[in-house]
């Protein structure tokens, strides 16, 4: 607990320092930024730490972060204007502040509980996560090094591990508590940035609108962190033998394709691990739902990824997105009320920091972060046509651009990449399979859409309105063209899914642009914005996917999926708020047709909110952990000759461990980031590309470990430069005994226990 409680402060440290310089620069935003001072924080001192490591000018380590906080702290002191302006600051902001801090504390605290009671780091891909938070923290001068392939940087957008990493140097947290530490405060980080996007979009002008505010930003937050999909109420239907054989062959979910005689003893779902294929739900088993799945995909969303603990790109990135989006809405009034020439330029660089931090946290991020500057540059253009402003749009899109590639630079030089180009899906989703995935939040914006589109007058600029959604809805099919691949070969058609998402991007446009034009940018268009920006990532793989190792369209769903969700969670907080301030839709004049659609989106919602709920109690059930340690599952053997590591083994070394992937494989490795030469090769083979000489690695790895000759063993050794060998429960079962007691030949024992465990010095 007391490394919580010191994380903790450390976040809220950094945060303010970042609000005593940000307040002077913000004051366009309603809490003059504080609501995403923490995140903005994280980024650049991450990009600082970073950049002066990988120039060679000195580590990351707990003297540097104290010293650039320093430099900070004299900026305050010797500009005292910091301070003193915030004592200008009105009661009323002064709320807004309290707050988000509130919100930030009451999310913090609720994940905190449910990481306590599941913190190990053992199982699917927590392990290579936790290597690449070692590894950051760990990293020597010239940027971290790939701990799992000697010799190599890490081959992958790992800036997120950096920000964390940087976070437990300065707070002085051991990697395995830093590592739960990250998945508490992400979702935290998220609230506070939502809650900072609401009250710069929602008026408030009256007490009684309080009300609906709360109800919109609790939507909000509950969609992003808190919601799941309808697999959980399906998974237990299934197990409760409801439904006929018919059925369960037009759901045709994994393992859910027929009818058993059974009957759960609980109110959850009880099979093994059936949370797990609530992400799993696109695929094709033919048409009788009896062959073998052809379109496996992954839809993960954040509450999944919290509770199942792995700490990838695309989780780290949700509260830098939103604090991204917070920044560019700013840009608009700064630009639009003529702001100063200093504050513009702080803008520019601040969205700039924002878009670098998301691409290289998570590259996927790339493109989307750019369609929504775009985007609201544009709809800022729109909504005053015959402004002479468009130069100081013009000049702040192309600053920003600059910036960001500026600091991207370094990394994309030495990025390696398994991309191999854009190919058409050979399969399309089916529509069951996607409303299982999308319902709880199409049920909340789909209505809103529709609402609008009835609602949306006709002017004067119909036509360029109708041509601008047809255009753009036409992109993604356009983009379509360039892509290689043969055409549909199998499965159902386009009619299913991509065609009706089409169709809502169409009619969600329309009343978007409509109401830009009268109204200007209010919190309607940019939720329908936010809509259409959603169904289109949503579409994309429909079309066409990014080629990879494994040649189809998984990652493809997997990232832009996980980007629709977060815009619609946000769309779907300020819809409610609206509802909760005009009342809801009225769909017909009659009250008993309405009330069971009333009743039917509440069920569905509820049931997103089942799967969630099911899911922590399954995960609370099957722990057997408790605490805040990720490595508290291991026995008092392991954990002995990983401290020993850690104190005894530099991070320049080499330390030989056999090959595997999953579970403990390269244990040591990834629990101190001291580099081994192949481990995961599967994954690494995802990263690099390079297939062969990781193929190379991992033969030359097994002949050290098992070849009778002494001499090619010394060579090889030789050749990677080993320091140390590794013998631990993983290398006792893969070589025999004879085997691994060679190294007494080729160095000395510096570490033994009861168990057989040993480390060898190579001389």
């Amino acid at each position: 607990m007391l490394y919580l409680i010191i994380w903790l402060i450390t976040l809220e440290l950094i945060g303010l320092l970042a609000f005593l310089h940000i307040s002077k620069y913000f004051p366009n935003l309603q809490d003059l930024g504080f609501s995403i001072c923490k995140p903005l924080a994280m980024v650049l001192l991450g990009f600082i730490s970073w950049l002066l490591c990988i120039s060679g000018i000195v580590t990351t380590n707990e003297l540097t972060l104290y010293i650039i906080l320093v430099i900070v702290l004299a900026t305050l002191f010797f500009n005292r204007t910091y301070i003193l302006n915030l004592r200008n600051i009105e009661r009323d902001i002064w709320g807004k502040i309290l707050t988000s801090q509130i919100v930030f504390l009451i999310t913090f605290c609720v994940f905190s509980m449910i990481k306590y009671v599941d913190p190990s780091i053992n199982h699917t891909e927590q392990p290579m996560d936790f290597a690449f938070l070692n590894a950051s923290i760990n990293a020597p001068l010239g940027g971290p090094l790939d701990p799992w392939m000697s010799g190599n940087g890490i081959s992958y957008y790992y800036f997120g591990y950096w920000i964390f990493g940087t976070v437990a140097n300065l707070s002085m947290v051991p990697a395995s508590y830093a590592y739960n530490f990250a998945l508490i405060t992400i979702p935290a980080l998220s609230a506070s940035a939502i809650y900072g996007l609401f009250i710069n979009i929602n008026e408030v002008k009256r007490t009684k609108e309080l009300k609906s505010f709360f109800i919109g930003l609790a939507g909000a937050t509950i969609a992003l962190n808190f919601l799941g999909n309808l697999y959980g109420i399906i998974a237990f239907i299934k197990e409760n033998s409801i439904g006929n054989d018919s059925f369960w062959r037009f759901i045709c979910l994994d393992g859910l394709s027929h009818v058993e005689n059974s009957l759960t003893s609980s109110w959850y779902p009880e099979s093994f691990w059936w949370w797990f294929k609530g992400t799993r739900i696109i695929n094709y088993f033919g048409e009788n739902c009896d062959g073998v799945g052809s379109d496996y995909t992954i839809s993960e969303f954040p509450f999944f990824s919290y509770v199942l603990g792995d700490l990838h790109p695309h989780v780290i990135v949700i509260p830098f997105f939103i604090t991204a989006i917070l920044l560019m809405l700013s840009s608009i009034t700064t630009i639009r009320d003529g702001y100063s020439s200093t504050k513009l330029k702080v803008s520019s660089f601040g969205i700039g920091l924002l878009i670098a931090a998301c691409a290289f946290i998570n590259l996927w991020s790339l493109p989307i972060c750019l369609t929504v500057y775009i985007g609201f540059m544009g709809l800022a253009a729109l909504s005053n046509p015959k402004s002479n402003q468009w130069k100081r749009y013009t000049i702040h899109i192309l600053s920003t651009f600059i910036i960001a590639a500026a600091l991207l630079l370094p990394y994309f030089v030495t990025f390696q990449s398994s991309i191999t180009g854009f190919y058409e899906p050979y399969i399309q989703t089916q529509l069951q399979h996607g409303l299982i995935i999308w319902a709880p939040l199409f049920i909340i914006n789909i209505p809103f859409v529709i609402q609008n589109f009835v609602k949306s007058p006709v002017t004067n600029h119909w036509k360029k309105t109708l041509l601008t959604s047809v255009v753009l809805c036409s992109i993604p099919w356009c983009m379509r063209l360039f892509t290689s691949g043969s055409s549909i070969v199998e499965g159902p058609s386009m009619l299913q899914w991509a065609c009706p998402l089409s169709v809502l991007i169409f009619i969600t446009l329309i009343p978007a642009i409509t109401m830009c034009r009268i109204n200007g940018i209010t919190g309607e268009v940019l939720s329908l914005m936010c809509i259409a920006l959603s169904l289109t990532l949503i579409l994309i793989p429909e079309l066409f996917f990014v080629g990879d190792l494994y040649h189809n369209r998984m990652n493809t769903v997997f990232k832009f999926y996980n980007h629709a969700w977060i815009l619609l969670s946000l769309s779907s907080g300020f819809i409610l708020f609206r509802w909760g301030k005009q009342g809801l839709p009225q769909l017909t004049k009659k009250k008993y047709v309405n009330w069971p659609i009333y009743i039917f989106g509440t069920v569905i919602i509820l049931s997103g909110i089942y799967y969630s709920a099911a899911m922590f109690t399954t995960k609370y059930a099957d722990s057997e952990e408790r605490g805040f340690d990720g490595l508290g599952y291991l026995s008092t053997e392991v954990t002995s000759v990983i401290k020993f590591a850690q104190d005894n083994i530099s991070i320049k070394d080499i330390l030989l461990e056999s090959v595997g992937e999953w579970d403990d494989s390269g244990l040591i490795s990834r629990s101190t980031g001291i580099p081994n030469i192949i481990n995961w090769p599967g994954h690494q083979k995802q990263w690099r590309g390079n297939i062969s000489l990781i193929d190379e690695r991992v033969q030359d790895v097994n002949t050290m470990y098992s070849n009778p000759d002494v001499n090619i063993r010394t060579q090889l050794l030789q050749k990677y430069g080993v320091s140390y060998v590794y013998i631990g429960t993983n290398e006792r079962n893969e070589y025999t005994t004879e085997q691994l007691l060679m190294f007494d030949i080729l160095g000395e024992i510096i570490y033994q226990d009861s168990i057989g465990t040993k480390i060898y010095r190579i001389e």
